[in-house]
């Protein structure tokens, strides 16, 4: 499973992505575009800035660009529609589009108070996403204007601050560079991997980079190592009858007993409890960069759109 998860792949939107993820866990991450999405089944954490964010059907959320976060299915998979826009989108229209951060936390309906406001702003992205999947004739030019009404929407409902390029430019270059870093944990997280290597390779200090993990993502280097590991072994655990010991070792864990004390860390149980108390979740399998995932076929995806939209009668 490639690590962008678009439903499928169109060369005529380069900077946006459409898509509808079954999703188990994302583990910590960064990508360049602004992303708006909703829960259509199911009920999920969103962990970004050291906070915890619950998410449960029809809550809303916002990402702004470089802005490290992670999901994480609270019990069962959850569904998720995510809309990703890229700042490029604009670069062509406008002479000059300063960066603009929204604040005030991610979750929209703590941002939109008005119901019948944020209701317009859930069917705009359910009919964003059915053009993207459903094409019917022209949508390109529908996809386009939908996507322009989100960003305005989003821009006239949401707090945010403008940054001048001089104030941006330092923020994306770190920020990137720390999106290689992490594409490259992604590849080697199942071996042994150390601080020393990354650094090395960087050409940066290990002190430096130690204290760029904790700036960005919250929380250590090793911390982080654990939390790839750990999110890769869970859909192992609960999709497979492998032993401990080899999902252990092929997870990257030299031994059993610390993935079992990340199990009791997060779970409060062992691995084996959680096998027996989460049953069977084969739809959702390991990706080789940690994501426990399964991307829904445009079919299937259409389909849950139309049933979460009619209800609120979109």
């Amino acid at each position: 499973m490639a690590r962008e998860f678009e439903v499928v792949s169109n060369p005529q939107f380069r900077n946006m992505h459409v898509f509808l993820v079954r999703m188990l866990s994302r583990t910590p991450h960064m990508h360049a575009e602004l992303e708006a999405g909703f829960v259509l089944r199911g009920s999920a954490a969103l962990r970004m800035g050291g906070q915890q964010y619950a998410l449960n059907v029809m809550d809303g959320y916002w990402i702004n660009p470089l802005e490290a976060h992670e999901f994480r299915a609270e019990a069962q998979d959850a569904i998720i529609l995510a809309i990703q826009i890229s700042p490029r989108l604009l670069e062509s229209f406008f002479a000059e589009t300063p960066p603009v951060r929204f604040q005030g936390g991610p979750l929209l309906r703590r941002a939109i108070a008005d119901e019948a406001q944020y209701r317009a702003l859930f069917a705009l992205c359910a009919a964003l996403a059915r053009a993207y999947l459903e094409r019917p004739p022209h949508y390109e030019y529908d996809c386009f204007a939908l996507v322009a009404d989100l960003l305005a929407r989003l821009n006239r409902l949401l707090p945010g601050e403008e940054l001048t390029t001089a104030a941006w430019m330092p923020i994306r270059r770190r920020r990137e560079r720390f999106v290689s870093i992490l594409d490259y944990i992604d590849k080697n997280f199942r071996r042994k991997l150390l601080l020393q290597e990354i650094a090395e390779r960087e050409g940066l200090t290990m002190p430096y980079l130690s204290h760029l993990f904790r700036d960005t993502l919250g929380m250590s280097f090793q911390e982080y190592l654990k939390k790839k590991r750990f999110e890769y072994a869970r859909p192992l655990m609960i999709g497979t009858n492998r032993s401990l010991l080899e999902i252990s070792l092929e997870s990257g864990f030299s031994d059993t007993r610390y993935m079992t004390g990340m199990f009791m860390e997060e779970f409060g149980c062992s691995p084996r409890a959680y096998r027996r108390q989460s049953g069977n979740a084969g739809c959702v399998e390991a990706a080789s960069d940690g994501t426990a995932q399964h991307i829904l076929s445009r079919e299937e995806a259409a389909r849950l759109l139309r049933e979460a939209a009619e209800p609120l009668g979109l």
